[in-house]
């Protein structure tokens, strides 16, 4: 590579070459502040050859990503691809040039005298450090200032773009500095360095021999004075990063005498081994006529009509689109999905796909049937594919990926694990990515290296599924990811059974707003009666209407009065005489416990399931897969009978397919999904269950001249507007009769209309419930504002970009902290539960035999990290009288002392990878313990239970009645 051979041929200055830029003194440091060995030997690096690697390290990168991403870079600069690459090079060739300055050199000895030869050594060449430095600015500030100073002084102060080429500099650390310390660094840096002009004639040396070796140097001028930057700054700096932290490997780049910076660039790049972008080569053509093709698990199977409408809109579609496909539950989304998102992928240059999903149960299903699609594609070369999500460590399927990946030897793999994305904050730049939606709206977000984000996203085809499940507060930021994905170019397919209307236009006006920079446009809406459809939208938005000749199902429905335990069992004591299958799905966890605890005491617990969030994770999840084998499509191990009562966990992504349907009154969009679980699939049904029925319950009436009651738990997730205005379209109903899918989008419309005439003795409280509807959805709104990304194209430079006080969504292992920005949820707490019996060991709870023991103390050894991955899974959320801003303080006290009073028996927890930072709740033999004045009792068939019995406990009347999921 020439541009490798003249960074090689550089020659550097005396002075140049002693400043430092990479030593392991820190590391010595934090060693004996362990008191571990000392016995690391002292290593640095000249920064001039770090800044050469990185330069190195961008250029390799840059000529491999995605087309899609790659053009945008080179469109910004009007000059085409060399002068983007060597622009991409040189910024990573001076992006540590504020580490030429006294704050940051005499960071090697400020704790301490460990390395002294490195100030040593500047001083002999002309290197003044003053004795006192009342504030030490960062190096990113120093860099930023003494960038856009040169560059004044290159072009005689024309460089109208000299702050946007120097916010590069600023924001390589993940955040952006403000105006305002700017100018304090720049004031402050002229006093220090004053009398010594060995300072700033070192970092002009660099930039200058750097912009000259990278092939800059021609194009400097031009770049500063008529580029059109805008929206690639962020993909730029992402790039920039990554390029860094590959090149801060010492695995990869060694300190100590450097080799040549081509040798160490392309042995560092071979030993890395990213995969390029992922390129699909064998595109399903016209005649495509087997889904066994790609799904393994359809072979034999004709795409359907939608699907062939999604490929056939994928293959046309004149630029790249956002793709919206709305068709009823278990219509095959998925497939069509992924069949599109491989032609956009091939026809506008991504790199790979983005598989975003509500929760982490639903994405770890997913992220298994993705890898076997990936499997299937024929592709150019591997894919890189990551789960990502908080617990994606615990599941079985993508570590057993992982040691396939480095047992078998990778490089043979289709579908492979790269260690290097497994680290926090590289996931979302792999090829593939499967994780829950939370991954995407973080884009949006100001956080620290978000540019990581844009850099991930903007090269993939985005795949969102169950849109309709984000909420107000997370539409705020889904919009304006949309926005920035339209401004990008980026394919986008949206995934929904139930999508009202007026959430459909706001999606599409964001992407297109995005695309076109115009304000809002007035956009035709698409006929209320389409339905499967299909939106296109860019720069102009247009419809598919579907005409799938899908079987249709009618299904009569009637209101159970009686919403107790005991109306439901006289209920499906008639309707199960002859054998069936029934689905009770309720509002909140407490609900599902009483009505399965009094199900089972009438037909006996072997007739009778429960599923919803507050089992331990694995429990949960083998729940869930035991319900897919048993009431799936297959249906070959399907019971006589059996009853699966559930919250609101049976409504997504499970395929699981129930002869009759009991559910509370929930929003219509959210009946109507649960009403996708019934009569899912075309089999042999009991006489008296061969009609499809589904039982509304949870409101007193709906036909009435007097607004229903509904019950407490559910106005409390809901609120009494959205079950207010489903009682309305439920008692409207013909016959008392929805015919699916076809009535779908008019229920939907209906039900989310911007004005219902509702009964005249309901109007009172209908309006005050809207009243309060529309006040809450302003302040979720206004509340997401505070925390929001600003818009594409807002602003030419990246400073104030990412506030500096910006917060990392990934900080904690967990991830909460970033969840509850993109999310608004109350205060939750995940605890893990294990046993401490009477004989003195901690075992991990499991519902046959005595469970592991837990070793003490846990070492690092291979057999002790593995328990400790299994205690890390068996984690349960604790109900809100245990989380609530009330109460939440002491239980962390308590749970805290709790294992602090152990003492030796957690030793080493803190050390592991997987339990360091985590809470656990301790029970005794009987799975009983005692928290901030409530009993806690786990049972294995009906998950976690808390019983309020000291009143002073909580400062609130709320129980967990409210608890949803």
């Amino acid at each position: 590579m020439e541009m490798l051979s003249q960074l090689d041929a550089i020659n550097w200055s005396p002075a140049a070459t002693s400043v430092w830029g990479k030593t392991n003194a820190f590391e010595i440091r934090a060693r004996r502040a362990r008191g571990e060995a000392d016995d690391l030997p002292a290593e640095w690096l000249p920064l001039v050859q770090h800044l050469q690697d990185t330069a190195g390290v961008a250029a390799h990168l840059f000529d491999r990503l995605p087309r899609l991403i790659k053009q945008d870079i080179t469109d910004s600069f009007g000059h085409g691809e060399e002068s983007a690459r060597a622009f991409v090079s040189l910024i990573a060739g001076i992006h540590d040039l504020g580490k030429v300055s006294a704050g940051f050199t005499r960071m090697a000895v400020a704790d301490g005298s460990d390395m002294p030869d490195l100030i040593t050594r500047m001083e002999s060449q002309g290197f003044r450090f003053p004795s006192r430095l009342d504030h030490v600015w960062h190096h990113t500030l120093v860099g930023q200032v003494a960038v856009r100073a040169m560059l004044k002084q290159l072009t005689s102060d024309r460089a109208v773009h000299a702050d946007a080429f120097a916010s590069l500099i600023g924001a390589h650390h993940g955040t952006n500095p403000s105006k305002d310390a700017l100018k304090a660094c720049e004031t402050d840096l002229r006093i220090i360095e004053s009398g010594c002009p060995v300072w700033g004639e070192v970092r002009s040396e660099i930039f200058t021999k750097m912009a000259r070796a990278v092939g800059a140097e021609t194009w400097l001028s031009q770049w500063v004075t008529s580029w059109q930057l805008s929206t690639a700054l962020p993909l730029i700096e992402g790039l920039i990063i990554q390029a860094d932290w590959i090149a801060s490997d010492t695995w990869l780049f060694p300190l100590g005498e450097p080799e040549p910076t081509s040798v160490r660039v392309e042995h560092g790049v071979r030993r890395l081994d990213l995969p390029p972008a992922w390129v699909p080569t064998g595109l399903p053509g016209d005649d495509f006529a087997n889904l066994g093709e790609r799904f393994q698990a359809l072979e034999g199977l004709h795409p359907n009509a939608l699907q062939s409408a999604a490929l056939h809109a994928a293959k046309t579609a004149h630029e790249a689109p956002l793709m919206i496909i709305e068709a009823p539950m278990g219509g095959g989304k998925t497939e069509a999905a992924l069949l599109a998102a491989e032609v956009l992928d091939a026809r506008f240059g991504c790199g790979g796909i983005f598989f975003g999903l509500p929760t982490m149960a639903t994405a770890n299903p997913m992220f298994t049937r993705v890898a076997k699609w990936l499997a299937a594609v024929p592709v150019a070369s591997a894919s890189a594919l990551v789960l990502s999500h908080s617990k994606a460590g615990l599941n079985d399927d993508f570590q057993q990926l992982q040691q396939e990946t480095y047992g078998a030897g990778r490089r043979g793999a289709v579908v492979r694990v790269d260690s290097w994305f497994l680290q926090s904050k590289r996931g979302i730049l792999a090829n593939t990515v499967v994780g829950t939606i939370d991954q995407s709206l973080f884009m949006a977000l100001q956080a620290k290296h978000v540019v990581l984000r844009h850099l991930g996203l903007a090269g993939k085809v985005v795949i969102i599924d169950e849109v309709h499940a984000a909420d107000s507060y997370m539409r705020v930021y889904l919009t304006r990811v949309l926005r920035w994905l339209g401004a990008y170019g980026t394919p986008v397919i949206l995934l929904s059974a139930t999508l009202p209307p007026a959430t459909r236009q706001e999606l599409v006006d964001a992407y297109v707003r995005g695309r076109t920079r115009k304000q809002r446009q007035h956009l035709v809406s698409a006929p209320v009666a389409a339905y499967p459809l299909i939106t296109l939208a860019s720069s102009d938005v247009t419809w598919v209407s579907i005409d799938q000749p899908s079987a249709q199902t009618t299904v009569q429905i009637h209101q159970l009065e009686n919403a107790e335990s005991d109306g439901i069992i006289r209920l499906l004591d008639e309707k199960l005489i002859d054998g069936g299958i029934a689905g009770v799905i309720v509002n909140t966890v407490q609900r599902a416990q009483d009505i399965y605890e009094e199900l089972a005491d009438a037909f006996g617990p072997d007739q009778v399931r429960l599923l919803h969030s507050r089992f331990l994770a694995p429990e949960r999840a083998r729940k869930e897969r035991e319900l897919v084998e048993l009431l799936g499509r297959d249906g070959r191990a399907r019971p006589d009978k059996l009853i699966v009562v559930g919250t609101q966990v049976l409504e997504q992504s499970l395929d699981i397919d129930f002869d009759v349907l009991v559910t509370d009154l929930a929003p219509i969009d959210l009946v109507l999904q649960r009403m996708g679980r019934l009569h899912r699939h075309s089999r042999h049904r009991p006489p008296r269950l061969a009609e499809a029925t589904c039982y509304v319950t949870g409101a007193s009436t709906w036909n009435g001249e007097t607004p229903p009651d509904f019950l407490s738990g559910s106005k409390a997730i809901y609120g009494s507007a959205a079950l207010l205005r489903a009682s309305f379209v439920l008692g409207k109903l013909d016959a008392g009769r929805i015919t699916l899918p076809s009535d779908i989008p008019h229920l939907v419309a209906q039900g989310y209309a911007d004005t219902i005439d509702v009964p005249d003795g309901w109007v009172p409280e209908f309006e005050m419930a809207e009243e309060q509807r529309v006040k809450d959805t302003a302040q979720t709104q206004e509340k997401a504002e505070d925390f929001l990304l600003k818009t594409p194209g807002r602003s030419s430079t990246l400073t104030g970009f990412t506030p500096q006080q910006a917060q990392d969504p990934e900080k904690r292992d967990d991830g909460v902290q970033g969840r509850a920005v993109v999310r608004d949820s109350e205060d939750s707490l995940e605890v893990i539960v294990l046993l401490h019996g009477a004989d003195g060991l901690i075992r991990i709870p499991h519902p046959h035999g005595e469970g592991t023991v837990v070793p003490s103390p846990l070492t690092d050894s291979a057999v002790d990290r593995d328990i400790a991955r299994q205690v890390a899974a068996s984690t349960v959320v604790l109900p809100r009288v245990l989380s609530g801003g009330w109460v939440i303080d002491r239980v962390i006290d308590e749970l805290e002392n709790l294992s602090e009073g152990l003492g030796n028996m957690v030793a080493g927890w803190q050390r592991s990878y997987w339990l360091k930072g985590q809470l656990v709740l301790f029970l005794d033999d009987t799975l009983n313990a005692r928290l901030a004045g409530m009993s806690v009792h786990y049972d294995y068939e009906k998950g976690l239970q808390v019983t309020k019995d000291d009143p002073s406990a909580s400062g609130t009347s709320a129980t967990p009645e409210g608890d949803a999921q």
